[in-house]
């Protein structure tokens, strides 16, 4: 199996085969597995989230932000992942979340 490394690519942010910013630059881009996406999406954003809020000094919110933003781009244009967002349990987790933060 061959791997190719671009450092050019090693600060971007890669979720279910999608890079999160060139997604935000071009929310319309067909995706091959937006269900996929979603599913890095909300993980990623909650386990960065828990990372950030288990801090002792200063909260760097820019990838949780960024992680949302993208979520919040990708159910508009992809309406009917919205039954399947809720499916997977995190709304009680996003709840939690911010319990925890108030």
């Amino acid at each position: 199996e061959y791997k190719f490394h671009f450092q050019e690519l090693d600060n971007e942010i890669f979720v279910g085969g999608v890079y999160v910013r060139l997604f935000m630059k071009q929310p319309e881009f067909p995706l091959r597995n937006p269900k996929q996406f979603l599913e890095g999406l909300l993980k990623r954003f909650f386990n960065k989230s828990l990372e950030e809020c288990q801090k002792t000094d200063g909260l760097d919110v820019t990838m949780p932000v960024l992680l949302s933003a993208a979520t919040v781009s990708l159910l508009r244009i992809h309406k009917l992942l919205s039954e399947h967002a809720a499916s997977l349990g995190y709304i009680s987790s996003l709840v939690k979340l911010i319990a925890k933060i108030s």
